[in-house]
């Protein structure tokens, strides 16, 4: 992502960030942890103060 970055810096005379650091790549173990990490990626927008319409949240029918 580096390289890809600089090119489109050096192609537009832009400076900004194109990435946001990838700080959650993680293997999940168990099915306790599965349900922990729904919940949390479910609990996202509402801890980030975002109201309904303003996020996309899908949910594969069970």
């Amino acid at each position: 992502m580096r390289y890809s970055a600089f090119l489109i810096r050096t192609a537009t005379g832009d400076s900004g960030v194109y990435w946001q650091p990838e700080a959650f790549y993680h293997i999940i173990r168990s099915p306790e942890q599965f349900e922990y990490l729904q919940r949390y990626i479910f609990d996202t927008p509402r801890k980030a103060n975002l109201r309904q319409g303003d996020f996309l949240y899908w949910q594969r029918p069970m």
